[in-house]
C-alpha cells in the first residue's frame, strides 16, 4: 500500500475525559487502512513528526488520538490545520521494538513466550514504556524489570504491580 497525504485539522475533544487532541482521517482513507482488525498506520504530520498509531472509529468518523507531548512537538493550537502523509504500519508490533527489550527478551525464552502470548496492545504498551527512555542502560534494565514481571505473574500483566516495579527501580 502506498503513502497518501492529506490536510486535516488539529482538534480536541471537548467532552470526554478519556481522549484529549486528535485529527480526522477522511472515511476515504480511512477505509483503505482499515480492512480486516488491523488499524495500525504510520503518520508524519507537517513533514516533521513521525508516529506510529491506531486508527480510531467514533460515531461515522475516524480519527487518530495525539498525546500530549506530540501535540507540544507539533507546537500549533486546536483548529489549525495539518498535512499528513499516512502509510500502512507492517512492523510486527505496530511500533518499533527497542533493541535493548528485544535482547532481553531473545536472552530469556520464558519472558519471550509470555511477552508474545499477550495481546498485541498490551506489547505496544510494554514496548512504549521503553521507548519514551533516552538512556540505553535503563532501557536494559527496565525490560529485565518487565520480563522479572511477566515471569512472576506467569505471563499475567498486573499494570499497576508492573508500575510499582519500575518505580521501585527508579529508587535506586
Amino acid at each position: 500500500m502506498e503513502t497518501v497525504t492529506f490536510t486535516t485539522t488539529l482538534s480536541r475533544f471537548q467532552s470526554s475525559p478519556l481522549w484529549g487532541w486528535y485529527f480526522d482521517v477522511p472515511i476515504v482513507i480511512a477505509t483503505e487502512f482499515t480492512q480486516g482488525t488491523d488499524r495500525r498506520v504510520i503518520c508524519t504530520i507537517n513533514g516533521h513528526l513521525t508516529i506510529h498509531c491506531g486508527l480510531m472509529p467514533n460515531k461515522g468518523i475516524w480519527f487518530v488520538l495525539l498525546n500530549k507531548e506530540n501535540v507540544k512537538k507539533i507546537n500549533l493550537p486546536e483548529h489549525h490545520q495539518i498535512n499528513v502523509s499516512m502509510t500502512k504500519d507492517t512492523s510486527d508490533y505496530g511500533m518499533p521494538m527497542p533493541d535493548e527489550l528485544n535482547e532481553v527478551l531473545a536472552q530469556d525464552y520464558q519472558a519471550y513466550e509470555y511477552f508474545h502470548a499477550l495481546t498485541p496492545g498490551k506489547q505496544r504498551n510494554l514496548i512504549y514504556v521503553i521507548n519514551k527512555i533516552k538512556s540505553s542502560e535503563i532501557k536494559i534494565r527496565k525490560s529485565l524489570v518487565i520480563a522479572d514481571h511477566l515471569i512472576a505473574n506467569t505471563g499475567k500483566l498486573d499494570f499497576k504491580m508492573l508500575y510499582e516495579a519500575l518505580r521501585d527501580y527508579n529508587k535506586f
